[in-house]
């Protein structure tokens, strides 16, 4: 096993990087023992050894040899990143940076310093940054891909309005939010002072030679929207002027004295198909007795002080809503757009219509729905308007047509199931259901039609 997979191994089954057991992070880990080769707060089988390939080696002008090393860091907080450092007398590349103006919560417009970058999958945002916009974030659950395979699970989004003082541009992207982007780039201070610009040149970012932070970065989605044809050499030894939207940016390399650290940046999605098979393996594999969550417990407690039995027996209790509940966007255009397109597509079937008209009508009769009027609502009334579609299935034996309510559509908030607490998995695991069903000489399989 590599000691890529082996850090993944570690942060999927949430073990201390050091020490290798469960219960705390690295930061708090109790154990005195360290990494055996370089006495860092790692355990030793997930020690990087330095390597110095032979094509990595380059002669220097003065005759000495300069080695490319590769190295990992662990970092506090048990998330796997991977740093290719180069140590070198070489060019220096700089990469496109650019000042963009984004809008926060309240319309106030800041600048963010974003890294251009056409090899990126994915749009990435710091935390500091959407703490200094006020943005609202969005639950995600994304894994990322870096250098050399490590993976890293990105927990929150969010929705960036930028726009240009350079070109009147502006889109709205969704980002990923990360505990930061990158490091300081460039790496080093680039002396520009013998530098000849063309005139009537707008930088989008005056200070592209100072080593600073980088606030956002904008991947291959937006990439080629923002960048413009129009292209300046300023000479054979400097790097190249590109016109975006934001400006002119520089990209290329250039002859340094400096020893040079690069920072290499490449970031993509992982396998959707490969995470959804590993989730069913998560969901099905045997239970084990562990503290609830927080939001679980909220659950259940919510579920004592709200439930209630009517009587027939069944048993009524409120939504278990978050605290976000005041980000439920306004779904009705949504709903109502939804809905006429569906209505259109029915109005081609009759057979299809008609069995549509029998559900609602058999909705109203069992009591699941009932005529509301808009204007009754009291003030500040919250509602989510349900989008939904009917799906028709010939072949099925008890319901040939099913009307599908999508409680994850979202117009310009929250989904419903967005502001939906989790609760825990109730039902049987797999292992239990198919040692009950061997317990049977007989079994039977049917369909269920609905549940009332």
């Amino acid at each position: 096993m590599s000691i890529d997979e082996r850090m993944f191994e570690v942060k999927q089954k949430g073990l201390c990087f050091n020490c290798l057991r469960k219960g705390h992070q690295v930061r708090g880990c109790p154990s005195d023992k360290s990494c055996s080769k370089c006495a860092k707060k790692h355990h030793t089988m997930l020690h990087y050894e330095q390597v110095s390939p032979p094509e990595a080696r380059q002669q220097s002008s003065s005759g000495s040899v300069m080695t490319k090393t590769v190295s990992a860091a662990i970092p506090e907080d048990n998330v796997s990143t991977a740093c290719f450092g180069v140590q070198r007398r070489a060019k220096q590349v700089l990469l496109m940076t650019a000042l963009v103006n984004v809008a926060s919560r309240g319309g106030k417009i800041f600048k963010l310093r974003a890294l251009l970058d056409s090899g990126s999958q994915v749009n990435l945002v710091s935390e500091s940054a959407v703490k200094l916009l006020s943005l609202p974030k969005y639950p995600a659950n994304v894994p990322v891909v870096g250098v050399g395979g490590v993976r890293s699970q990105i927990r929150h989004q969010v929705i960036l309005r930028l726009s240009s003082g350079y070109s009147g541009f502006e889109s709205d992207i969704n980002c990923l939010v990360t505990s930061r982007v990158t490091g300081k780039i460039p790496s080093v201070p680039v002396d520009v002072f013998e530098w000849k610009f063309p005139p009537g040149i707008v930088l989008a970012d005056p200070s592209f030679n100072e080593p600073k932070d980088v606030d956002l970065l904008i991947g291959a989605e937006l990439f080629f929207d923002v960048l413009k044809s129009a292209q300046l050499k300023l000479s054979d030894n400097l790097p190249q002027l590109y016109e975006t939207q934001f400006g002119w940016v520089l990209a290329g390399a250039l002859e340094d004295s400096h020893d040079e650290v690069v920072n290499v940046m490449c970031v993509t999605n992982e396998d959707p198909l490969l995470k959804s098979v590993q989730r069913f393996f998560e969901l099905e594999e045997l239970p084990e007795d562990k503290e609830p969550t927080c939001e679980e417990q909220r659950i259940e407690d919510h579920f004592c002080e709200t439930y209630q039995r009517d009587g027939e027996g069944r048993f009524i209790v409120q939504l278990p809503f978050r605290d976000s509940i005041d980000q439920l966007g306004n779904s009705r255009s949504l709903a109502m757009k939804r809905f006429l397109s569906s209505e259109k597509r029915i109005s081609n079937d009759p057979e299809m219509k008609r069995m549509y008209q029998d559900f609602l009508k058999e909705y109203v009769d069992l009591g699941h729905c009932h005529e509301i009027r808009e204007e009754d609502d009291p003030p500040g009334q919250r509602s989510y308007y349900f989008p939904h579609h009917a799906v028709l299935k010939p072949s099925s034996t008890s319901t040939k047509l099913r009307v599908v309510f999508d409680g994850k559509a979202k117009s310009n908030g929250l989904s419903l199931n967005e502001v939906l607490m989790v609760g825990p998995k109730i039902q049987n695991d797999l292992f239990s259901i198919v040692l009950r069903f061997r317990t049977h000489v007989y079994a039977f399989s049917a369909d269920i039609e609905k549940i009332v």
